[in-house]
């Protein structure tokens, strides 16, 4: 069982580089066969990864039991990247209000390894901290209900921002910068500050998004 379950883990993560790098592509259909063929395995790993990044948001499973890969509109890109900024802005408000410690050592490591990356130009760890920065950024409110939402938010986000459009080193620095501002901003206190950083930094990734879908 521990290894089905270690090999189900392992598939999960190959398909999610496959999305960082932006190998898939979107409405993508997903055979199983093809799938587990190309990956030396069998079905059921390649089910099961699946359905656990349905769960995430980056997956469509039809009631014909097909999965592909989601198509999004610019209305819905909206609407992800509004989901997103009204959960990180809630963690940093409960943060604030119930007075409530922050695992600055994990976030600034988290933002080290994501410069530290983007130097050597390897676009999946990049990536997957940029991720990660965020999504323990919301574990900090000790909201459990609040972080699995966001889970399926971010999940929708990564196919969004990286299989629509690309990114330049220069732009991923931008980003890495403001995890380097808001974790200052967060460190002195100032909240205010740092909701603003959050929304100018996810409102930035869904323009850049908006204008490659309508170039």
């Amino acid at each position: 069982m521990a290894l089905k379950k270690n090999l189900d883990v392992t598939i999960h993560e190959a398909f999610l580089e496959e999305i960082l790098q932006g190998n898939w592509k979107p409405g993508q259909a997903l055979n199983l066969d093809e799938l587990a063929e190309r990956y030396g395995v069998s079905r059921t790993p390649i089910q099961q990864a699946l359905k656990r990044m349905h769960t995430q948001g980056m997956v469509v499973f039809s009631s014909k039991g097909h999965f592909s890969v989601p198509t999004f509109s610019e209305k819905e890109v909206c609407d992800i990247i509004e989901m997103r900024l009204l959960l990180e802005h809630q963690a940093l408000t409960d943060i604030q209000n119930k007075l409530l410690p922050m695992d600055f050592e994990t976030l600034e490591r988290l933002a080290g390894e994501c410069v530290a990356s983007n130097k050597t130009s390897n676009i999946v760890q990049t990536r997957r901290t940029d991720l990660d920065f965020h999504r323990i950024l919301v574990e900090q409110a000790g909201n459990r209900c609040l972080s699995e939402v966001y889970d399926r938010i971010q999940g929708q986000f990564i196919v969004a921002n990286y299989l629509l459009t690309s990114h330049t080193r220069s732009q991923q620095q931008v980003a890495s910068d403001d995890h380097e501002r808001l974790l200052a901003a967060l460190k002195a206190g100032n909240f205010t500050r740092a909701h603003d950083i959050i929304e100018d930094h996810i409102q930035g990734a869904c323009q850049k998004i908006l204008a490659k879908m309508n170039a």
